[in-house]
């Protein structure tokens, strides 16, 4: 499944459909392998999707860091759009990955959460100042 998404992805243009809460919502199917039982403070579970909000004790995080990278692979891909940068700020995504960080030892889904953090946490006006910046150097 991860990796069917993830290729899904790809497609920059299928971002909103994928990302849409009355769409697929596969935002939901990408974080919830990333989450643990334990709750999330009031303020930051009220930015969770509904699915992640109230999880049963049971609930582990998926123990294949490969699983877990691919995860983070494919929210990194939904990054490349605006719209899904957008989305995913509103959706909690930041808590989610902020929490596996803390919490995993594996560097290399520590580094993938950097990425994506780096992408989540930026300043659109700034990315978009240096975008005017380069394309009046090249013209």
């Amino acid at each position: 499944m991860c990796l069917t998404s993830r290729n899904a992805c790809f497609d920059t243009a299928s971002h909103i459909l994928l990302l849409s809460a009355d769409r697929i919502n596969v935002l939901p199917s990408l974080l919830l392998p990333l989450c643990t039982a334990e709750e999330f403070s009031e303020k930051d579970s009220e930015e969770l999707p509904m699915e992640l909000q109230l999880l049963p004790e049971t609930h582990k995080r998926e123990e294949s860091m490969s699983i877990v990278s691919a995860h983070l692979e494919t929210l990194l891909l939904l990054t490349t759009t605006f719209p899904g940068r957008e989305i995913m700020r509103k959706s909690g995504v930041y808590v989610v990955v902020r929490r596996l960080h803390e919490e995993v030892e594996d560097e290399d889904v520590k580094g993938l959460v950097e990425r994506l953090v780096n992408v989540l946490m930026r300043d659109e006006e700034k990315v978009q100042e240096v975008n005017e910046n380069e394309i009046e150097e090249v013209a």
